[in-house]
């Protein structure tokens, strides 16, 4: 009787350690895959972005590409957030589209006729909401050449 208690003591315990352990190494992989999933999703909403930019500037210079005056070719946003505990990669590259968005309009567009006070108007201190929160954008520095480089300061308010 002893015998036959033993066998069904030890076969519930390997039942219940495979139970156990299967749950626990589901657990697992479902961490590790998640993890490399929010990675793709941050690399697909980059690479989206990087392509509607570049289609855009690629339409632009199509159309000034007879003149051969100095143009526009690039718009580039350096985008930092005033505290560091705020920085989120995805809420930075969607403040970068958003800004390029805005500033599409001068792509191809001569340099020299460009001003840099209404560019830095359309930025400075202007309100963006995503996901929820608001972020308030500040122009620290602009730079206008063929390619126009903004260094904006995120802040979360």
């Amino acid at each position: 009787m002893d015998k036959i208690e033993y066998k069904a003591r030890y076969f519930t315990f390997f039942i219940l350690g495979l139970f156990v352990g299967g749950i626990l190494g589901v657990i697992l992989i479902n961490l590790l895959v998640s993890y490399r999933v929010d990675g793709y999703i941050k690399e697909i909403q980059y690479l989206n972005t990087v392509i509607e930019e570049d289609n855009a500037r690629l339409e632009k210079l199509e159309e000034a590409i007879h003149k051969k005056r100095l143009l526009v070719k690039e718009i580039d946003v350096d985008l930092k957030f005033k505290e560091k505990d705020q920085e989120d990669d995805i809420a930075r590259i969607t403040l970068q589209k958003h800004i390029k968005e805005k500033l599409s309009g001068i792509l191809g567009k001569e340099v020299d006729k460009i001003d840099g006070d209404i560019l830095c108007e359309i930025i400075d201190k202007r309100i963006m909401k995503l996901d929820g929160k608001e972020y308030q954008l500040k122009v620290n520095r602009i730079m206008i050449s063929q390619e126009i480089k903004f260094w904006v300061e995120a802040k979360e308010i």
